[in-house]
């Protein structure tokens, strides 16, 4: 079975397609190249494998399946936790928060700062949900009770003690719930009255006291906006939060970490080392990311910010591979170029990969330096690791490929050995035009 398989790999951004129907299949513990001129989209088929780019089209399988998170129970939880919380959200701020306040902190029913308790807070909140008419104590030249929303914002009437208050307060409410009350007219005066022949209250005129009833029956018409509302929010804040979760996870289910976790590891066209870290740091930062996937989040919570003994060893031998052992302890940026290259391997290698994507490792090198590269390349052969580069030095590229794809402009135009490659014509014209060919 292949240990890379690149089927169909397409990449599109905007109307630019960069790679198009590109298939690959690379075996294990070979060395593969990718060659074309600039341009012709060998970065972008990296940057796919490696997931920085998601295909648009296509599949990338490692040993046969995808390199992306499976589906599991824990992912699905996961997200209808942060979808829970989200529609949490959305259900209080559809309570109307300063309102739920003010009606469940601010101003309970009885309330006075010396009796204050969590029960009347409760039953503020309860009532605030129910849309009933509360009481409210009132101070000022003399303690007096009113009848008033429960938020507070409209009064319905003043009393000297809290037993009329409550008396008229449950008149109200069986007008305001029974939807039913009666206008009686008294001399030039009318009364509200309820179904039970309660006096609700005494106006100067008809008209006055017909206002009175019709904003009772509002009142009571009205019950349920609230807790509507909040159910409301709460449903589209669940699915929402749900629903984000879920694309989050989606997209980054074959992130590059993701890809990395499944030894696939990668060094850069433009070299991308810790700069201002030691040779050694730099490796040991690999070691400690690979130590960090495979102890899970429960083993994260136990391990140590500095390195042990053996992960010391371990990123020294890795340097001595490379061949940069004798720099460990300069900074990264002073390194010659080469050197830093093979660092930037050393690197790599730190995170245990099977599959090592190398984009133009010998870049900027001397001939020199190009030769003791190739040996370094048979040698992470030799340690049973797939390797597959970019590279312009066509030297290296015909010394090391078993095999190698040729792109131009996206497409791919030739695959074949180095020897099926150094005579294939579409490839010689790729590189020369044709003019030059004829």
């Amino acid at each position: 079975m292949s240990i890379l398989q690149i089927e169909q790999l397409t990449i599109r951004f905007g109307g630019l397609t960069a790679v198009d129907k590109v298939d690959y299949a690379l075996e294990p513990g070979g060395i593969y190249a990718v060659i074309g001129p600039n341009g012709a989209g060998k970065t972008t088929v990296f940057n796919a494998v490696t997931g920085v780019y998601e295909p648009t089209d296509g599949r990338i399988l490692l040993d046969g399946e995808e390199m992306q998170l499976p589906l599991q129970a824990s992912v699905i939880a996961l997200a209808a936790f942060i979808g829970l919380i989200t529609g949490l959200a959305l259900f209080v701020a559809g309570l109307n928060v300063n309102s739920f306040w003010k009606a469940a902190i601010n101003r309970p029913v009885d309330y006075s700062p010396k009796e204050f308790t969590w029960d009347m807070s409760r039953g503020a909140a309860a009532a605030y949900w129910n849309e009933e008419l509360v009481l409210e104590r009132q101070t000022g030249t003399g303690p007096h009770w009113q009848i008033v929303n429960s938020d507070g914002l409209k009064s319905w009437g003043e009393y000297a003690t809290r037993e009329e208050a409550e008396r008229h307060r449950l008149v109200l409410e069986e007008i305001a719930t029974g939807g039913i009350g009666t206008v009686v007219e008294i001399g030039k005066r009318a009364e509200v009255r309820s179904p039970s022949g309660a006096v609700a209250g005494l106006y100067r005129s008809k008209d006055e006291a017909d206002l009175k009833l019709d904003e009772l029956h509002m009142q009571g018409a009205g019950r349920g906006g609230i807790a509507q509302r909040a159910m409301i929010f709460g449903a589209i804040g669940l699915l929402l939060g749900f629903a984000g979760a879920f694309v989050v996870w989606q997209q980054s289910r074959r992130s590059p970490d993701v890809v990395a976790s499944r030894g696939v590891l990668r060094t850069f066209q433009n070299i991308r080392l810790f700069k201002d870290m030691t040779v050694l740091e730099n490796v040991l930062v690999s070691l400690d990311q690979r130590e960090l996937a495979e102890a899970g989040w429960w083993g994260n919570l136990w391990q140590f910010a500095w390195a042990s003994p053996e992960e010391v060893s371990e990123a020294e031998k890795l340097l001595e591979f490379c061949g940069v052992a004798h720099q460990k302890n300069n900074i990264a940026k002073n390194l010659p170029y080469g050197e830093q290259r093979r660092l930037e391997i050393a690197r790599a290698l730190a995170g245990s990969p099977r599959l090592l994507l190398l984009d133009e490792p010998a870049a900027g090198m001397n001939p020199t330096e190009s030769r003791e590269l190739t040996k370094l390349i048979e040698a992470i052969r030799q340690r049973e690791i797939t390797v597959l580069l970019i590279e312009h030095h066509m030297q290296v590229v015909m010394d090391i490929s078993d095999r190698i794809a040729v792109l131009d402009h996206g497409v791919k135009i030739a695959e074949g050995t180095p020897e099926e490659i150094r005579c294939n014509p579409a490839v010689i014209e790729a590189y020369l035009g044709k003019e030059e060919v004829t």
